[in-house]
């Protein structure tokens, strides 16, 4: 067994395209919004989110699974994204708060209620999108466009270059002893 660190943006591209799966046996999750809402806060101040355990022989998820789904649910397209892990139906996750200054938040809205300066959080993974969303800025927003380009630019760059502590299984490590130690020590 010996940690690593990886890209959070590639551990988020192996879990949509299924190259990790979750263990056998392993628990479902529901997640309160206010959980992700709180993930999506730490990622995007640059704050740790926890360690994943991952058993590259069989492409396991051994801990770790909900964090990386809602995270790939977050900020993957919809058309690329798994179902969201959290109670009842999801709204889009948007950044709000760009035109006030450095400060953000971030919301759960629904389609109807986005302002349009929210950056959805699905556009700061792929540059196609994050481009689109700067060209409606720039529409709706001509005064102010270049100050929330740029506090949206530093939020991509966060996501873009966070890093994930990672536990990686040896072939002579039961994954069963890892998840065991995980579940001993898991707080809350």
């Amino acid at each position: 067994m010996h940690i690593t660190s990886r890209d959070l943006t590639n551990l988020i591209e192996d879990v949509s395209r299924g190259k990790l799966t979750p263990a056998e046996g392993h628990r479902g999750s529901s997640w309160a919004y206010r959980e992700v809402i709180d993930l999506a806060n730490s990622v995007l101040t640059g704050a740790p989110i926890g360690a994943v355990v991952i058993d590259y022989e069989r492409r396991h998820l051994i801990d770790g699974r909900e964090r990386l789904m809602t995270l790939a649910a977050m900020f993957l397209p919809a058309d690329e994204r798994p179902a969201m892990p959290v109670d009842g139906s999801a709204p889009h996750l948007v950044v709000r708060g760009l035109a006030e200054g450095d400060g953000f938040e971030v919301l759960m809205v629904r389609e109807e209620d986005r302002e349009p300066a929210d950056l959805p959080l699905s556009c700061l993974l792929r540059t196609r999108r994050f481009l689109a969303w700067e060209r409606a800025v720039d529409g709706a927003h001509p005064e102010q466009a270049t100050g929330i380009k740029r506090r949206g630019g530093r939020l991509a760059q966060r996501l873009h270059t966070a890093k994930v502590a990672v536990i990686e299984l040896d072939a002579e490590v039961s994954p069963d002893r890892v998840a065991r130690l995980v579940n001993r020590h898991r707080i809350g």
